[in-house]
């Protein structure tokens, strides 16, 4: 039964990634790929029995058992998402004004993410001031919760790094000065710092995915008419560039985390102290969501009185910032759901969109979270097919995929919403039109010319 259900579950991932039968994408590719990352990854160990989950007092029950339904819950949800993407999806009226339609300005671009990394880096320097080093920062955003109320801010750094790597890309990709391309790095680097010292790893692995991936020398192809400037190609998605974007990640993850831990426990680790190393890669990852969903399956009963549709209530409460409304009810699901188990710790364990559903709503609400997470793709990926296939929509897939939905709406989605899309379509209208000389330089004659030159020499 464990094995069927994997096998599944990754089959339904594998769909997704070959994008449900109406073309490939992108979007539903980062949508599998953020899958597999939070719930693929420890499936896979658990079925081949190189891990076990954590936190391990707190199973008592038949673990393959309680894998096999956990697995089960979420090809439900993926199922109903899958069949309410194909049904939408063909809708003419159905579009997400987040995206591009037009290839963007690489100078324009480069504007955008210098006034994002200065302010950023006013908001590090206030930060500076005030703790008195990186490390105190690190220590009040993860320990004391000093910063409660104001992580609005963080997101100057964080969507300053994820327009430099959109920067970087178009620049290259368009021909433009390989100054902007440095300036882009550089921009990024800082910013991803910035992130980091509020605790977060998940920009800078993000980061680094989207250039690896969208990393490619402009490819120009001869118009078909005589007198036709040659244009760019649509670029070619490749396994290898995923791969080595994976491997990445995974390295830069774990470094990030050592050295995060390092900081606020003096040098060690102790989560991972004596952790196998698949386990390490797990934490580094913040790959243990199927823990926390297999732990809400084992104790349904137990949970029976969790408070229904508290989680996204106090989602849509998170629009409002902290600094302005004091006393608002800020727990986060992951921080509930802990709390039954253990009251007295601040984090909590992230259970992700299915398992918040059927929390909140029961078992119905695996079928209407999913079904409603397949609409909002099928609104997304079909307003993504109308769009420039540009590095700024790359990582406006990217952000998309890894943070707003993840595996589906959930309690977060409405916070994410107002912090990463709605500043990433002001961005997007600020970028403008690039030139036309860098799209369409005269070097590749059409087809046609060089047929009326070959008949002329004749």
């Amino acid at each position: 039964m464990q094995l069927l259900a994997y096998v599944a579950f990754m089959g339904l991932l594998a769909w997704f990634a070959m994008g449900l039968g109406r073309g490939r994408d992108h979007l539903l590719i980062f949508f599998a790929a953020t899958a597999f990352l939070f719930y693929g990854f420890r499936a896979t160990l658990f079925v081949a029995g190189m891990d076990t989950p954590e936190p391990g007092q707190f199973f008592v029950k038949d673990i393959p058992h309680t894998l096999a339904v956990t697995l089960g819950t979420f090809v439900v949800f993926l199922g109903a998402a899958a069949i309410a993407f194909r049904t939408w999806f063909s809708l003419d009226g159905l579009k997400l004004p987040v995206f591009r339609r037009d290839e963007p300005d690489p100078r324009r671009m480069l504007r955008c993410t210098v006034a994002l990394t200065a302010l950023g880096s006013v908001v590090t320097f206030a930060l500076l001031y005030h703790f008195g080093s990186p490390g105190e920062i690190v220590r009040a955003a993860k320990l004391s919760h000093g910063l409660a109320g104001l992580y609005v801010f963080k997101q100057f750094a964080a969507l300053g790094a994820i327009v430099a790597a959109a920067t970087v890309i178009d620049a290259r990709r368009l021909r433009a000065s390989r100054n902007i391309v440095t300036a882009g790095l550089v921009c990024m680097a800082a910013d991803c710092y910035y992130v980091y010292l509020w605790g977060t790893r998940t920009i800078a692995v993000i980061s680094i995915a989207i250039v690896v991936i969208g990393w490619r020398r402009p490819q120009l192809v001869a118009a078909e008419q005589a007198g036709d400037a040659p244009r760019l190609a649509k670029p070619r998605r490749s396994v290898f560039r995923y791969i080595v974007a994976g491997l990445l990640v995974l390295i830069v993850a774990m470094a990030l985390r050592a050295t995060r831990e390092g900081t606020l426990n003096h040098g060690r680790d102790i989560a991972a102290e004596n952790a196998n190393i698949w386990r390490r890669m797990s934490l580094s990852l913040n790959a243990t969501y199927l823990d926390a969903s297999m732990l809400a399956v084992q104790d349904q009963d137990r949970n029976y009185h969790y408070p229904r549709g508290a989680d996204f209530v106090s989602g849509a409460k998170s629009v409002v910032p902290g600094f302005i409304w004091h006393g608002k009810d800020t727990q986060t699901s992951g921080a509930r759901f802990r709390h039954i188990y253990q009251p007295a710790i601040v984090n909590g364990w992230p259970v992700g969109a299915p398992t918040a559903w059927q929390l909140n709503f029961g078992p119905l609400g695996l079928l209407l979270g999913g079904y409603l997470s397949g609409m909002a793709l099928a609104a997304l990926a079909r307003s993504r097919q109308r769009c420039a296939t540009s590095g700024f929509n790359l990582a406006v897939s990217m952000v998309t995929a890894t943070v707003v939905l993840q595996m589906g709406l959930n309690p977060d989605t409405p916070q994410r919403v107002i912090l990463w899309w709605v500043p990433l379509v002001i961005v997007g209208r600020l970028m403008g039109a690039p030139p036309s000389r860098q799209i369409t330089p005269s070097i590749i004659p059409s087809t046609r010319q060089v047929t009326a030159r070959a008949a002329a020499s004749v």
